[in-house]
């Protein structure tokens, strides 16, 4: 990435982009979401998901799903994902970008620490292996899909 104002999301006279601001919102509310989803109680959870499943078409499948472990890995995989893919967007190309993404890589060990002590959840380093994962996919579609797309255009 060039060292041009532009290329670090500055318009005309250093002002930060409209477009980038976005993009920073968008990543704060997710974040916001991600944490509010990751520590709340195993019961808050569960009310949660009993209200979704009700307008979810797939609650049978969802019922095998969470019978097998698997939602909550489901679930870290994607919400880490969108944060790696919008971190990417947002900061890729600029000095804090490591800085970022190893804060994120800590937020995912340190909500599993704080889950063990939430009442009715648990720390998981599958959990944390997975919210690794799920930053390295958004990484990698975002620099391998989005990215290039917005250069050609």
């Amino acid at each position: 990435m060039s060292d041009t104002p532009e290329a670090h999301g500055l318009g005309q006279r250093g002002r930060v982009d409209p477009a980038l601001r976005r993009w920073k919102l968008l990543f704060r509310a997710w974040l916001l979401l991600t944490l509010v989803l990751l520590l709340s109680s195993g019961d808050m959870l569960r009310q949660m998901q009993l209200r979704l499943l009700f307008w979810l078409p797939l609650d049978r499948m969802s019922d095998e799903i969470f019978g097998l472990g698997l939602a909550d890995k489901a679930v870290h995989l994607f919400l880490f994902a969108v944060m790696g893919a919008l971190a990417t967007r947002v900061w890729w190309g600029r000095a804090a970008y490591p800085r970022i993404m190893l804060a994120l890589v800590l937020l995912g060990a340190g909500t599993e620490i704080a889950q063990y002590f939430i009442p009715g959840r648990g720390a998981s380093i599958g959990d944390f292996a997975v919210d690794s994962l799920g930053l390295l996919l958004g990484f990698w579609f975002t620099r391998r899909y989005w990215l290039r797309a917005l250069a050609a255009a």
